[in-house]
């Protein structure tokens, strides 16, 4: 009997051990370990970061300072575990990717040849209406006062949203880069060059011709170019103004 009672005792001492802290009263679970932080290449924590897509190589993160790419290899362990690599569906992504862009160049390229040819048709047309100076020429886009008896061209184009779309002069240089990332009738986000940062502004509001409706993105010695807003933009797309003076 003695016996019997001793080993009683040894088990419920094991039972007690076994259950640990949890078992007794009072006592609070442990705090889940926190995430480690997402960085960015150059290794700066990103302030509220939140994944918008993967597509099996890399990860789009926004965050407070814009959009970011991130290796899946540089993303903490709990999300490189809840997301696995993929190349081969990268690799269909980027061929889908330059496919769009391809058809959007090839888009605003024939866009710019039109609008040429309508501009040398209407000068062919009014390129006997000087001003009293001479100097004044109508273009397919309204008048233009020219300096030095040259005038000034203007071309229009629209981009899509999501779209990388190169912005060129009628000689076919191109001097931006363009990415619409959203546009409203109060605010645009767009990209240039390749930047990794995000740009904004607040469109300017005016009637057509006027003037009043442009918003200058970018401009040179003898070119700029403009956000046009009009009622003409359709859903996902913005239209930019090209003024090249030869």
């Amino acid at each position: 009997m003695k016996k019997l009672l001793t080993w009683m005792g040894f088990l419920q001492l094991g039972l007690a051990l076994l259950a640990g802290p949890a078992a007794r009263a009072g006592d609070l679970a442990a705090p889940a370990p926190a995430m480690e932080p997402i960085r960015d290449k150059d290794g700066v924590v990103l302030r509220n970061p939140k994944i918008l897509s993967f597509n099996g190589v890399d990860f789009q993160v926004e965050h407070d300072g814009g959009v970011a790419k991130i290796p899946h290899s540089r993303m903490p362990a709990a999300i490189q575990r809840k997301y696995f690599p993929d190349t081969e569906k990268a690799m269909v992504e980027e061929a889908m990717r330059k496919e769009a862009v391809a058809k959007a160049q090839e888009q605003a390229m024939l866009e710019l040849q039109r609008s040429l040819a309508e501009r040398a048709l209407r000068n062919r047309v009014d390129q006997a209406r000087p001003d009293a100076n001479g100097r004044t020429r109508v273009t397919p886009f309204g008048r233009s006062q020219a300096q030095g008896g040259v005038e000034i061209q203007r071309t229009e184009m629209t981009v899509q949203k999501g779209v990388t779309t190169d912005v060129r002069l009628p000689s076919g240089t191109v001097v931006m880069q363009f990415l619409l990332v959203e546009a409203s009738d109060d605010r645009v986000l767009y990209r240039t060059n390749g930047d990794s940062g995000l740009r904004t502004f607040t469109p300017s509001t005016g009637m057509e011709g006027s003037g009043k409706n442009l918003t200058t993105l970018a401009q040179g010695g003898n070119f700029r170019i403009s956000w046009v807003n009009t009622l003409r933009r359709m859903s996902d797309t913005g239209v930019l103004l090209v003024e090249y003076q030869p």
